[in-house]
């Protein structure tokens, strides 16, 4: 009797493009889909960098290949989304690749010209900000990306909104077609959080009992570190205290400078970039985010999972969601310095608020799990 072979299903060709890997929040999202996407061996995966910048930690068996070793001007940056796409292409031609998922807006801009130019990809773009607030500013560059924007995004075969208020964005200030977007939550990796949070703690606050108020993010005007430095000096007048701030930036000198002027520098620490800022989350008392506007706001779902109680502003999209609207953590009017003061001062005062806050937001958690996400990108691929 003669065997017939079953058919080998052919993997899809799958690149994962974005600017750089160079920390950030979109980063971290690629950072985990591409680790947990190797580890099904359901898809080949690459990932291209518009830019050869690397801090995250990578899977080893991934194939890297950069665009460009570094972009150092706007005039450099608008020359590599023309020759940027002339490379690509070659790319997705040598590698046979598929489908191109791409994140921020010069690498999604790329991946919908380079359709323009004969590529046969299909081009998924992600939206990690809010590009009406991100780029809202008079100046020629904001100019030329939100033009750039309105007539390149609608071109890509599906877009991915990080939450829906950057849907409502799209569609309502971009003119987006609705049926073109898909929200799907950035991912969280709950267990590698908890993990890394049990980890030991040199810094020697931490062996004192006096509370600390925490925040990690970039250190930059739409992050709005300045106002929580602020109320910082008004708590300290009430409670013992301390305040750490985990993140680089331009604004880094100028939050030092601030908290000097405020006579509270002694009180008040900045630690840089970490690559492990959870150990520290766990340890604190509370957790802050003082954003003026956000596209999601996935550090709110990892101090979580740090046990902490959030007071957050409830600045334009993400707090809001993620919280269910105050129902996992403390929301505040963004920008008011003295509800923001008032409000970490009930945390610290009332330990039940606290213990509430924290048990309740252990459920929220799992809207974030990313092996759950990852299937919704699946599900994506396979659709289109």
């Amino acid at each position: 009797m003669t065997k017939v072979k079953k058919n080998k299903i052919e993997k899809k060709q799958i690149a994962f493009f974005i600017n750089s890997m160079s920390g950030g929040g979109a980063e971290k999202v690629v950072q985990l889909l591409t680790e947990q996407l190797i580890k099904d061996k359901e898809s080949d995966i690459i990932l291209i960098l518009l830019e050869n910048k690397i801090t995250y930690q990578l899977p080893k068996n991934i194939k890297i290949i950069h665009l460009f070793s570094h972009l150092d001007n706007c005039l450099q940056k608008f020359i590599g989304l023309l020759y940027g796409s002339i490379k690509l292409k070659s790319i997705i031609k040598r590698y046979k690749v598929q489908i191109i998922i791409s994140s921020l807006e010069r690498s999604n801009f790329i991946n919908v010209i380079t359709k323009f130019i004969g590529s046969p990809h299909k081009a998924i773009i992600s939206e990690h900000t809010n590009p009406e607030y991100t780029y809202g500013g008079r100046t020629l560059k904001n100019s030329i990306v939100i033009f750039l924007l309105k007539l390149l995004y609608s071109k890509a075969d599906r877009i991915i909104a990080v939450s829906n208020g950057v849907k409502k964005t799209l569609i309502k200030v971009f003119k987006i077609d609705e049926g073109k977007i898909q929200v799907i939550y950035n991912p969280c990796d709950i267990n590698k959080i908890k993990k890394l949070s049990m980890e030991k703690v040199e810094y020697p606050w931490f062996s004192e009992k006096i509370p600390i108020i925490i925040t990690v993010g970039r250190l930059t005007k739409p992050k709005g570190q300045w106002h929580l430095i602020q109320a910082f000096a008004e708590v300290k007048r009430k409670i013992k205290s301390r305040l750490l701030i985990i993140g680089e930036g331009e604004l880094k000198n100028q939050l030092m400078l601030l908290a000097k002027d405020l006579s509270i520098d002694k009180d008040v620490a900045f630690l840089g970039w970490q690559k492990n800022p959870y150990k520290y989350m766990a340890k604190s008392s509370i957790f802050v985010l003082t954003s003026l506007w956000e596209s999601f706001g996935i550090v709110l779902v990892e101090a979580i999972s740090c046990g902490l109680p959030i007071v957050s502003f409830d600045c334009e999209n993400g707090p809001r969601e993620i919280l269910k609207n105050g129902k996992y953590g403390m929301l505040i009017p963004a920008g008011n310095k003295i509800a923001l003061t008032n409000a970490i001062i009930s945390l610290l005062e009332d330990k039940k608020l606290r213990e509430s806050f924290i048990e309740k937001a252990k459920e929220r958690t799992q809207d974030f799990v990313v092996e759950d996400i990852v299937k919704k990108y699946k599900k994506l691929v396979n659709h289109i």
